[in-house]
């Protein structure tokens, strides 16, 4: 795991005191442990309410993410930069995923993967402490509201996990802190993350039968939004995410089959009905340092030539795609009426049309002059 408090921070010490050997047990206060988190109802919420950007930085803050491979090799875009392990997998046919120690793609490979465990386990630490014997935050409302919460956490990474891996463990609250788990298949692992989403909306809606409408909305630190998450909104996000998870862990055919539709559809229509959107700060979190430098006008934009090539109207991409994937050259000129594209007969028209120089900066109008 990645954080200390995940492992616990006694340090155990043998020292030697003339002929005998005594233990002293020494904890050290500035590193954090889960115990000395979870300790009052402050530290818990405090706490807990960081987590959602954990997710979040999990997915998509920092330059080492796997997201980048997974579109070059969908298809959605198309780049040789070594930025993202982009290059090592924008090959046709696709390179195989290397997943050896010291691989020079592990940082992008282990990263969601440390981060969401991670948060699958804080969240079940902090529904542990919630649910031992004489211990409350304040308020029924308020236990509710805080394990609507984590249950909500453990739904969104074990969803992130599933839709991305193999397998992983399902750790929940009977865990102990340093009990890694059984790996489970990613289907399993689907099945808990709904599960999980399900406890939220129950914990959520309970909520509102212990106490008072403000009392059950989430903090606002909690789900950096435009959107307030009273628990009506709350519990449409969670039904959103349930649809999400639910259509995304089918792989195959046979998968694709296999997921119940009709929930997934009830479930989508109980969801959001406007887009949600995260408030990023470099300070408050949650970070966006992946997605605003993908989304960049940068050459991570670069456009498949299989997929652009459709529109062409030329005969140039149909004749490039006929041959065998050795002998292709890696250009053909393209010609296409689609006004987001450029216009010209010619490489020269075309780039007159176009100029890339229009594109180089954030501000610049990076339009055809046609």
């Amino acid at each position: 795991m990645m954080r200390n408090v995940i492992r616990g921070a006694a340090i155990a010490a043998l020292v030697a005191l003339g002929a005998c050997d005594k233990q002293l047990t020494v904890d050290n206060p500035n590193s954090a442990n889960t115990k000395r988190a979870l300790q009052t109802p402050e530290d818990i919420e405090s706490f807990l309410g960081s987590y959602y950007k954990r997710w979040h930085t999990g997915m998509y803050g920092s330059q080492s993410n796997q997201e980048g491979m997974a579109n070059v090799m969908s298809f959605e875009t198309y780049s040789t930069l070594s930025n993202n392990c982009i290059g090592q997998r924008v090959g046709i046919p696709r390179a195989g995923n290397d997943n050896s120690i010291g691989n020079l793609c592990a940082p992008e490979q282990k990263r969601v993967y440390e981060y969401e465990n991670e948060v699958v386990r804080v969240a079940s630490s902090v529904l542990k402490r919630i649910d031992s014997t004489g211990f409350t935050l304040g308020t029924p409302a308020r236990d509710l509201r805080a394990k609507a919460f984590a249950q909500f956490l453990r739904g969104l990474a074990l969803g992130t996990l599933a839709e991305t891996y193999d397998s992983t463990a399902i750790v929940d609250k009977s865990y102990a802190e340093l009990q890694p788990g059984e790996l489970s298949g990613y289907q399993d692992v689907n099945k808990a993350a709904l599960a999980a989403l399900d406890t939220a909306i129950q914990h959520a809606t309970e909520c509102l039968t212990k106490g008072s409408a403000t009392e059950c909305t989430m903090d606002a630190t909690w789900l950096p939004s435009s959107t307030t998450f009273t628990v009506a909104e709350f519990v449409k996000l969670a039904y959103s995410y349930k649809a999400r998870y639910r259509a995304d862990v089918a792989r195959t055919p046979a998968e694709r089959a296999a997921v119940d539709w009709t929930a997934l559809v009830s479930e989508a229509q109980k969801g959001i009905t406007a887009d949600h959107d995260n408030t990023t700060s470099s300070t408050q979190g949650p970070g966006d340092t992946w997605r605003s430098t993908f989304d960049g006008p940068s050459s991570y934009q670069t456009q498949p030539p299989f997929i652009i090539g459709m529109a062409d109207t030329s005969g140039a991409y149909a004749a490039w795609i006929a041959l065998p994937l050795a002998a292709r050259g890696p250009n053909f000129h393209m010609q296409t009426p689609d006004k987001r594209l450029p216009q010209g007969l010619t490489r020269a028209d075309q780039q007159t049309d176009f100029k890339v120089t229009d594109c180089a900066g954030a501000n610049q109008k990076c339009k055809p002059t046609s």
